[in-house]
């Protein structure tokens, strides 16, 4: 089993690396790297070993670190994979519905300003909701789409 977590871990690595030449970016944590620290970590680890970990992830000791620290109760009790990748899709479930409402909260600004002011440009809507132009005109291709939903 950890052979496999190994290879897959090695793979990901390189990818990575490959991604990083042509321009690089952040990268989530996955969960084959999280059971790799539940199966290497203990409790009160030294700096050196912490390197070691990270070495294995090819991930920063600090990241590893902060993964270990929000998941552990800040190294009181055991690290658990599972626990860590539910918490984390619980919080990206979170940021998406946040991102969503604040979506249709927009949406529905741009609707009343439509219903104010039939003739108000794109650029002032965007001026007035804080937002680019072409997300007006996305919000906008929303609303006549629904419209659209609507009438038949």
């Amino acid at each position: 089993m950890l052979f496999l977590i190994e290879k897959t871990i090695l793979r990901q690595r390189e990818e990575r690396r490959k991604r990083n030449k042509v321009g690089g970016g952040y990268k989530r944590m996955s969960f084959q790297e999280r059971l790799v620290i539940e199966k290497l970590y203990k409790n009160n680890m030294n700096l050196s070993e912490m390197n070691a970990l990270a070495g294995i992830l090819n991930r920063n000791r600090v990241t590893v670190y902060r993964e270990i620290m929000k998941n552990t109760n800040n190294g009181m009790e055991l690290y658990d994979a599972r626990k860590a990748q539910k918490r984390f899709l619980e919080e990206q479930n979170k940021r998406v519905q946040i991102k969503k409402e604040k979506r249709n909260k927009n949406v529905q600004r741009v609707e009343e300003l439509l219903v104010l002011s039939p003739t108000i440009k794109q650029k002032e809507i965007a001026e007035i909701i804080g937002c680019s132009r072409s997300t007006v005109a996305n919000y906008m291709k929303q609303i006549r789409l629904k419209e659209e939903e609507e009438k038949a």
